[in-house]
């Protein structure tokens, strides 16, 4: 018996950006296990052919693509065409940093980068297959959000916009497309136990003159469950969305993030 929701193949294809690592590589990992096929892109040709070795070609395919590049965007549709069948499933996952500074200094860059990567990146891939599941009548989005759109931490002003316009599209998406069968949802994860997340506390520490484990246990207090999410937790919550117990999920945020009630 498949896994995923009736309306979808029992191998979707599943279509993850960012995906070469980190985060994206977990949830595609996980949907091939499940018996899905994955299509991932990612700006790093190396990471995501180190990752595609490990697969099956016929179940794991590749785009070097920067989803923030428009004209480089124009090479997936016949990429993924490639695999005679549409993408059931998209994962939207790219997130860039951007800018950290106080919004009376920041450029139109600092805030078209942001846009770009987090917002019209995903808004590209919805383009490119909302067609095709309106057709099917079946399909689900799933964009990768962040619990701090919530938290609203200080001077990352172009990050939350991007990731809250994100969020606004997910909601538009539900109620557009939703006559038609496809799905559109929210997760936002909390601190993740990855190594962008270790590497950013190093640094405070080092800056501060504190040791790497102060920084996350005073980082951690104001986290209900004191303790980072696992990448294994968010990704299992982007696949449990395809699946058959889920089929009636639509316009939510679901947050995996052990309740983060603050950031600085």
């Amino acid at each position: 018996m498949s896994y995923f929701a009736p309306s979808l193949p029992d191998s979707p294809l599943v279509l993850i950006t960012g995906g070469g690592g980190g985060l994206g590589r977990e949830i595609a990992t996980q949907f091939l296990d499940r018996g899905a096929r994955v299509h991932v892109c990612d700006i790093d040709a190396a990471r995501l052919a180190e990752f595609a070795s490990a697969w099956d070609p016929s179940r794991l395919k590749h785009s070097c693509i920067d989803v923030a590049d428009p004209k480089a965007m124009t090479r997936l549709e016949p990429e993924l065409a490639a695999w005679g069948d549409p993408v059931a499933v998209l994962v939207n996952n790219v997130g860039i940093a951007g800018a950290r500074a106080c919004v009376e200094e920041l450029s139109d860059a600092d805030w078209l980068e942001s846009l770009q990567a987090n917002f019209m990146g995903a808004a590209r891939c919805v383009r490119l297959v909302a067609g095709e599941m309106k057709r099917a009548r079946a399909g689900l989005i799933v964009n990768i959000s962040t619990v701090s759109v919530r938290t609203i931490p200080v001077s990352r002003a172009p990050y939350l916009v991007s990731k809250a316009a994100l969020e606004a599209l997910s909601m538009s998406l539900a109620r557009e497309l939703g006559p038609f069968g496809v799905r559109s949802n929210v997760v936002r994860p909390g601190g993740m136990d990855n190594e962008r997340l270790r590497r950013v506390l190093r640094e405070v520490a080092a800056a501060q003159g504190e040791s790497f484990e102060e920084v996350l246990r005073k980082d951690l207090e104001f986290t209900s469950m004191r303790t980072l999410v696992s990448m294994r937790d968010v990704a299992a919550m982007v696949v449990y969305l395809a699946a058959d117990t889920a089929r009636h999920v639509t316009g939510q945020i679901v947050e995996v993030d052990g309740n983060v009630e603050w950031e600085g």
